[in-house]
């Protein structure tokens, strides 16, 4: 049996999914936890009330909370995006891939934002824009749009 996707759905509880290949990935939980891990090209993962933990090599990926945080380790496959956003809770994403140029966008509404192994090219109190350092010369080229009401945000690119 050959699987391209997974979708999972739960009320309450816990969700693990680790060491899947695939194309697509939907995980959304109302109450609990969700890890997901593996190489999957494009991941939707969203929780109402609990924690994202992400670690995956992908293209494109939705990360989405209403109350929980959101840590991520993540290595591309291709030029693609990342969207990551809560309402109440910290968002940590760390961009593995030296080979790969960043383009960042940060904004704490209620919290700090802090951004390691990028140059800031627009720097308010909550906000912030950065890039890799030779972004145009990088062959992939991720964009990077990451948003909390209340909560911190911290992003550390290798390179």
């Amino acid at each position: 049996m050959d699987v391209s996707s997974l979708e999972i759905e739960t009320i309450s509880g816990d969700v693990s999914v680790k060491g899947i290949s695939i194309d697509m990935a939907s995980i959304m939980s109302t109450s609990g936890d969700v890890q997901i891990g593996g190489n999957i090209k494009e991941v939707e993962a969203i929780s109402t009330s609990g924690d994202l933990y992400v670690k995956v090599s992908t293209v494109h990926i939705n990360m989405r909370t209403v109350s929980g945080d959101i840590e991520s380790s993540l290595r591309f496959i291709g030029s693609g995006s990342v969207v990551a956003s809560s309402t109440s809770g910290s968002i940590e994403a760390n961009l593995e891939d030296s080979k790969t140029g960043y383009k960042v966008r940060a904004r704490a509404i209620s919290g700090k934002v802090d951004v390691y192994g990028l140059d800031a090219t627009t720097f308010q109190d909550n906000y912030i824009e950065a890039r890799s350092r030779e972004f145009n010369s990088k062959e992939l080229k991720v964009s990077v749009d990451i948003e909390t009401v209340s909560g911190n945000i911290k992003v550390r690119a290798s390179g």
